[in-house]
């Protein structure tokens, strides 16, 4: 979780080989841009046969199809053990497996169900204010939706019957995409949500305080070209480079265990604490297991 005391890699100073001066960035990971914090929600390429992607309404199934939404009439669940339950926007009690009757708060009775589309839509119409939209990225100021009745924050992704959903729903018309949000540690704090663009013949995504970034960050800890993105669409793979920013890029451990290759320095933080790791062979094998050389002469 994260935390004031959060562990993290410091990427300006860890990687200073340059064959090193890059991290593989994946779904979930949370960086550090000077005094930002954003997390890496998405990452989205198409599928080779071509055909146009949108947002995935379920993170189990991002890799293996395009969702689309479907008529309830088509694929209705069993409803024997639903009898009773209704949502509370559309009085519908029919569900299928992509459009499921949730439980996203604490009411109970007649408003305790709501479907997933309908969440989505009244989510859109009261928690997305766009900020920008352009061939580079989209920006939304985004509200931490809450239960207009209990007033219940939302959750981002809620987990049912083996599936998990996500609530929000992005307009998107960009085909190989990123998702990226801010973070804070006040939960009660507006946050921004980047869709970021990553069809473009550079093949690289730039963080900054310039105003020609990829993703502009408007902070002063920020530096103009502060970092940037590589995209290897082949390998479908996205690399974080630091630009020799002055306050560095960091990438949140989220891992119980790293391995650290031979000879090379791992920087953390801990807080304002700067920690060096570095791997090293004893030049002599047998005393770095407890042995001791034995002298065979006479």
């Amino acid at each position: 979780d994260l935390s004031p005391n959060s562990t993290w890699f410091l990427l300006r100073k860890t990687f200073m080989d340059e064959k090193m001066n890059e991290y593989n960035i994946k779904e979930g990971d949370i960086l550090k841009i000077g005094r930002i914090t954003i997390r890496i929600r998405t990452i989205k390429f198409k599928k080779n046969n071509g055909n146009k992607n949108t947002v995935p309404n379920t993170l189990n199934e991002i890799s293996d199809k395009n969702l689309q939404i479907i008529h309830m009439e088509n694929k209705k669940l069993n409803s024997e053990h639903h009898h009773g339950k209704a949502c509370r926007i559309c009085y519908i009690e029919e569900e299928t497996t992509e459009n499921p009757l949730l439980q996203p708060c604490t009411c109970s009775g007649s408003m305790k169900y709501i479907h997933l589309e309908c969440l989505r839509q009244w989510l859109s119409n009261r928690v997305f204010k766009p900020i920008e939209n352009n061939q580079k990225c989209n920006i939304y100021l985004y509200k931490q939706p809450e239960c207009e009745l209990c007033k219940t924050k939302f959750p981002d992704i809620i987990k049912q019957n083996g599936n998990t959903y996500m609530i929000l729903d992005f307009n998107n018309n960009f085909q190989n995409y990123m998702i990226v949000e801010s973070l804070t540690l006040d939960k009660n704090q507006n946050k921004y949500i980047y869709i970021v663009n990553m069809d473009n013949p550079n093949n690289i995504i730039t963080i900054g305080r310039g105003s020609e970034s990829s993703i502009f960050i408007n902070d002063i800890s920020v530096s103009r070209l502060h970092c940037f993105f590589t995209i290897n669409k082949k390998a479908k793979k996205l690399f974080l480079v630091d630009n020799n920013s002055k306050f560095g890029t960091l990438v949140l451990i989220q891992a119980k265990e790293i391995t650290l290759g031979l000879d090379l320095k791992l920087h953390v933080q801990i807080g304002r604490s700067y920690l060096e790791f570095v791997s090293k062979i004893s030049s002599n094998f047998f005393e770095c297991c407890g042995v001791k050389e034995k002298n065979n002469s006479d």
